[in-house]
């Protein structure tokens, strides 16, 4: 698996790419292979709506996807690390098998590969977007990922659990970030982030910031008595 990540075997892009194409927005590999994202299945972004600013996205399965999907899903029921090996070294680039085989590593208590499991899976949620015409540095548009769309979830999971692997290292400020991130691709918080939204911007003194975000949550929010708890909190260091 190590050796599966660290960039042997990797398939070269197909045509030319600029600098700006080749960057990912999480992950940066070491050298300058990366990934095809049609041979290794990463899959692709279709637009469900497009209102304006906001974007709503789905992610893409094709049939090849779904089956490995199964298999990965068999595979990680019964716990079997060896056949989930086998997958990756096919198909490196899916999602979910990558999910599978980082949360048995971490029950196996294998962190350092767990946490390098999940960074590559990071990095390939970075790849998805060489397949839809956006740029990730187009800040004027609001891009919306819903939970609700099966064919989604395993991008919330991912970060989500990307985010707690570096809760868990104590790297706060960069899961500030990711959380943020994790937040805006769905309004609702299906994955509960909020909470440790509040308490990486508290433990880093990110209190405007962390005031800014909370002040723009929808009104049904604004009663949560974590809210009212947290923003008091800023209120009141941004005054000493």
């Amino acid at each position: 698996l190590k050796k599966m990540i660290s960039g042997t075997h990797r398939t070269y892009l197909t045509g030319p790419a600029s600098m700006a194409q080749r960057r990912n927005p999480f992950i940066r590999l070491k050298g300058r292979r990366t990934y095809s994202t049609r041979e290794s299945y990463v899959g692709e972004m279709s637009k469900l709506a497009d209102d304006g600013d906001v974007h709503v996205l789905q992610l893409k399965e094709d049939t090849m996807y779904q089956v490995i999907k199964r298999q990965a899903e068999v595979l990680a029921t019964s716990g079997n690390i060896n056949g989930l090996q086998q997958i990756l070294a096919r198909f490196p680039c899916h999602l979910d098998a990558l999910y599978y085989m980082f949360n048995l590593l971490l029950l196996a208590g294998e962190n350092s590969e767990a946490r390098l499991c999940i960074e590559h899976a990071m990095y390939c949620i970075g790849e998805i977007r060489r397949d839809f015409s956006f740029s990730w540095t187009d800040v004027f548009t609001v891009r919306r990922i819903p939970f609700d769309r099966p064919s989604n979830r395993i991008i919330h999971l991912t970060i989500s659990a990307y985010a707690h692997a570096l809760l868990r290292q104590d790297c706060t400020i960069t899961a500030f970030e990711v959380l943020k991130i994790l937040f805006n691709l769905d309004s609702s918080d299906p994955t509960h982030t909020l909470f440790n939204i509040e308490y990486c911007g508290l433990k880093n003194a990110c209190f405007s910031k962390l005031s800014e975000l909370l002040d723009a949550l929808p009104s049904e929010y604004q009663t949560l008595p974590n809210v009212l708890y947290t923003k008091a909190l800023c209120t009141f260091y941004a005054d000493t």
